[in-house]
């Protein structure tokens, strides 16, 4: 919904609410499969148990030594496969992504009495086999080392990003997803990034990021250019949480540019962040909340000389019966400024470990205005820009 005011102001109001049963329309978790052989004979061993360490996640190899497990959260994981008179094989460090397949093979020695665990890395071994298209994955553990202040900043370090667009395609060609449902913006802002979707989550939220650049498959369908994504994190079953306060001012060698500009203004530009999570109900129900507010002046002012009710008129030839009224208090006005305020929660359940379904809840409010020259000594009477975005998700997930 638009609406626009006689003062030019821009408002606009989205809200979404979405039910998702058994499936979303993009996948939000991902697989595991293999082969297991004898390392001496190579042949396969059927019926040897593949199990994930700490879930109920598992298989059974078949006829041919082949297994497989789906459903499987993003994460890090060690996977383990036993049989009666071999040697248990650990893999350590089993990464697994949103959307792709992650293939270990097992080679198990024979052995008559139990004897000591083989422990290997999968990383050196474990490849994707089904990678048919231009894919990056990036997991939580790599987003909190990385130097970004939110998703976008993640999208723009892969290859073949550039300001939001996808080996030259424009912006509204690439589709956004949230949990595997579809957050593009219809109606917005084509030459603008920032504004090119309805809903974004912060990073701190992120637990894994596809990014996806070309040739991927009829799963997308509205998408040309490229595919982004971002499947949030889950309540932990403890307690933790952390908050953090940044300041930040600009130091100008000259006032003749950039006016208004004071060095002991250090909360020009302020960042508050707050995250919790933990559980509500032992390792059944838990719960997730992440708030992100930032209040930006930046370097661009106005000077307040005039009004927006003030009038002028210089038409007439005679300067004595020009009209010129200037009621402004000569205040400096932050021309390029933004105000953002992000919220998400999230409420997991999982009564069994094939069953999960959660709801979540996501708000975006903003305010941002731009600067204009025409609009220097008059900086009240330059439009200005708002964006509410509320969305409220229902996800049920259930392995049979």
């Amino acid at each position: 919904m638009n609406r626009f005011r006689g003062n030019g102001f821009c408002r606009w109001t989205m809200f979404v609410l979405i039910f998702v049963i058994i499936s979303a329309q993009a996948a939000t978790t991902g697989k595991i499969a293999g082969r297991v052989i004898d390392r001496e004979t190579g042949s396969p061993l059927s019926g040897a148990n593949v199990m994930i360490e700490g879930t109920l996640y598992g298989a059974s190899a078949d006829l041919s030594g082949d297994f497989y497990i789906i459903n499987i959260p993003p994460g890090l994981y060690s996977v383990s496969t036993t049989m009666m008179g071999y040697s248990t094989i650990q893999m350590q460090d089993v990464k697994v992504s949103v959307n792709s397949t992650v293939t270990l093979n097992f080679e198990m020695a024979q052995e008559v009495i139990e004897g000591e665990v083989v422990t290997v890395t999968a990383s050196a071994i474990s490849f994707k086999k089904d990678q048919t298209s231009s894919v990056r994955n990036i997991s939580s553990n790599q987003i909190e080392v990385l130097p970004i202040e939110n998703m976008q900043d993640i999208v723009e370090m892969q290859a073949g990003v550039v300001e939001g667009h996808f080996r030259g395609g424009r912006l509204d060609e690439v589709t956004y997803l949230i949990d595997g449902l579809p957050v593009d913006d219809t109606f917005g802002n084509k030459n603008d990034n920032s504004r090119s979707r309805v809903m974004t989550v912060e990073s701190d939220v992120i637990e894994d990021l596809e990014v996806i650049t070309g040739t991927f498959n009829a799963e997308y369908g509205r998408a040309m250019s490229g595919i982004v994504n971002a499947v949030t994190k889950d309540g932990s079953g403890g307690f933790h949480g952390r908050a953090s306060a940044n300041l930040g001012n600009y130091y100008p060698t000259t006032n003749d540019i950039f006016i208004g500009l004071s060095a002991g203004e250090v909360t020009r530009n302020q960042d508050y962040k707050v995250q919790i999570e933990g559980p509500v109900w032992g390792n059944t129900v838990s719960y997730f909340i992440n708030a992100r507010y930032q209040r930006n002046r930046n370097h661009i002012n106005g000077l307040r000389r005039y009004l927006p009710t003030d009038y002028s008129n210089y038409t007439a030839d005679d300067p004595n019966q020009w009209i010129d009224t200037y009621n402004g208090d000569g205040e400096y006005v932050p021309m390029n400024d933004t105000e953002n305020l992000s919220f998400f929660g999230k409420l997991s359940y999982r009564p069994i470990p094939t069953f999960r379904t959660f709801l979540m809840y996501s708000r975006n409010d903003d305010d941002w205005g731009w600067y204009s020259h025409a609009w220097k000594y008059n900086p009240d009477g330059k439009a200005r820009g708002t964006k509410i975005s509320d969305m409220v998700s229902l996800q049920i997930n259930h392995s049979l």
